[in-house]
């Protein structure tokens, strides 16, 4: 090997390692921020002893009303707060999602969307939509991000609940094929993503 092609080839390891090394700085930090944010601070509740007369999350609309009536109290809003505030997540999409899969099933929230358009049944009329617009602005998700992605996890619930069906169905699913190894039968790749049904 040439004396030039060496020296570029060190140098581009060397670029390479310091890429890595600045990504994994930045990782650490990221983690570090992501950490100190959700660490409890010493008067929160720990979100494991937060206690709940309800399960989570509704599966009914009857779950929904009794969860109504116990959100009229104060105190009761302040746990849901703190509980679903220390779901996490990163950016308001993500914060939202986190909140939402731990509120409603996507069997009930099918029933719902943000105005009760459609024969649905209004979210934004329910303390249960104050408790999540105040858990998410404690993770610094703005009230009208809150709305907004809130109303995007609704209308895709039906979707949600179309991919779910056929896994638990035993309906389509793509078999992959590894492009890299060989047939048995005929030592040629196979290639491409093929459809089988499954079976029980």
């Amino acid at each position: 090997m040439p004396a030039n092609d060496k020296e570029e080839l060190l140098h581009m390891l060397r670029d390479i390692k310091s890429t890595v090394q600045k990504n994994s700085d930045m990782l650490k930090k990221l983690l570090k921020d992501n950490t100190v944010s959700e660490a409890p601070s010493s008067t929160s509740l720990p979100t494991k002893n937060v206690k709940t007369s309800l399960n989570l999350p509704l599966r009914t609309l009857e779950d929904v009303e009794r969860i109504e009536r116990e959100l009229k109290n104060a105190t009761a809003r302040k746990k849901y707060v703190k509980y679903f505030s220390g779901l996490g997540g990163v950016g308001d999409k993500d914060v939202i999602k986190n909140i939402m899969q731990r509120v409603l099933t996507d069997d009930l929230a099918k029933e719902f969307n943000w105005q009760g358009r459609g024969n649905k049944r209004p979210l934004s009329q329910l303390f249960l939509a104050v408790v999540i617009k105040e858990a998410a602005l404690e993770r610094n998700v703005a009230s009208a991000n809150c709305e907004t992605e809130i109303k995007k996890y609704l209308s895709y619930t039906a979707d949600r609940l179309g991919r779910k069906r056929p896994r638990e169905q035993g309906g389509l699913c793509p078999e992959i094929f590894n492009v890299a190894s060989s047939s048995p039968m005929d030592n040629q790749p196979k290639k491409g993503i093929h459809w089988n049904l499954l079976h029980d």
